[in-house]
């Protein structure tokens, strides 16, 4: 993971791991309605998980497949969430995009102006193809963020994941680079 910063009109986004500790992580994650479409974060999010989740991301700092980033806001200096890009394949160019924000920055456009940003440098800088996202077929937020955009339902996962126990259904959700 190259050490990169992204600037926008009202954030900018930086390696996680550099600017958050856990205990930021675990705050926000053990909160139900926070984490609730969140298929890969436990509930509750322990003090453990959290660490657990850094080691990981020591473990990829120097992965060039694996963007794990931070996102602030600009005013305030203070972490508002995470962007990523993961699975990256540079022999098919493409990658997987995800978020997540503090719940007391949705509906304020927050996620689109990151997700943009990360969009562009993986276009741009990193020359992929395609960006791809999962998503619960419930989360009708992010499906309309990512319809936003640009992004096409590909198709429906049936049963793909497990949330919190329970099996559930998943969209793929593609952007051409050509289609932006």
């Amino acid at each position: 993971m190259s050490k990169i910063t992204l600037k926008g009109k009202r954030i900018y986004i930086e390696n996680i791991i550099d600017k958050v500790k856990p205990e930021t992580i675990q705050h926000y994650l053990n909160d139900i309605e926070q984490s609730r479409f969140m298929h890969a974060v436990p509930y509750p999010y322990t003090k453990e998980d959290a660490e657990s989740y850094f080691r990981y991301l020591e473990a990829v700092r120097d992965d060039e497949t694996v963007y794990e980033l931070a996102i602030f806001d600009i005013e305030e200096d203070t972490f508002i969430g995470v962007i990523s890009l993961r699975n990256i394949d540079f022999d098919y160019e493409n990658a997987e995009l995800g978020y997540w924000l503090v719940k007391d920055f949705w509906k304020k456009g927050y996620t689109g102006e990151a997700a943009k940003l990360v969009i562009e440098y993986a276009f741009g800088k990193l020359d992929l193809y395609r960006i791809y996202a999962t998503l619960e077929k419930d989360n009708a937020a992010s499906l309309a963020l990512l319809v936003r955009l640009g992004f096409e339902v590909e198709g429906l996962l049936k049963k793909s994941a497990k949330n919190k126990g329970k099996f559930v259904d998943r969209y793929i959700c593609g952007l051409l680079r050509d289609r932006k």
